[in-house]
């Protein structure tokens, strides 16, 4: 049962004591049934006491593991959200380092190709890389035109 009817069940066996109470000013001395009917009240009201505080003490208890349990999404959703934001912030630090890397990159590459000694040689280089890179899987002819930068290299000219 809930609170509120232990609460009502009370309030009507303390209504009823106090009507057999106020007939025992009325009589010089109580039947043993008076007493018996009192005494009888007085204990419906005592256990009614004991189930409404039994009552209140599960709901205290179900408040409070409903507290724990919301406390404990509010961190886990704390949690989540941090762990989102550091990655964010390490996904935008890589990509600034990744940014800077080519940077770097196209910077040499620069350097390279405006300095005519070296341009050939990056040249040379780039032109291996595509060989190779043609070579990838079961087939591995390779047919050049005579006048290819590429023939050229592989026939030492």
């Amino acid at each position: 049962m809930s609170k509120e009817v232990y609460i009502a069940l009370i309030q009507k066996d303390i209504k009823e004591l106090d009507v057999i109470a106020q007939g025992l000013y009325e009589t010089d001395f109580p039947s043993p049934t008076v007493i018996k009917l009192a005494s009888s009240k007085a204990m419906d009201i005592v256990n009614n006491l004991q189930r409404l505080s039994t009552v209140k003490q599960e709901e205290s208890k179900a408040e409070k593991e409903n507290q724990e349990k919301l406390a404990a999404e509010a961190k886990a959703k704390a949690e989540k959200e941090e762990q989102e934001r550091l990655a964010a912030e390490a996904k935008a630090k890589a990509e600034k380092i990744r940014a800077e890397g080519e940077a770097e990159y196209m910077r040499i590459l620069s350097e390279a190709y405006n300095d005519e000694s070296k341009a050939d040689y990056y040249n040379y280089l780039r032109s291996l890389d595509a060989l190779k890179a043609s070579l990838k899987g079961s087939n591995k002819t390779v047919i050049l035109n005579g006048d290819s930068e590429l023939a050229q290299i592989l026939q030492g000219n």
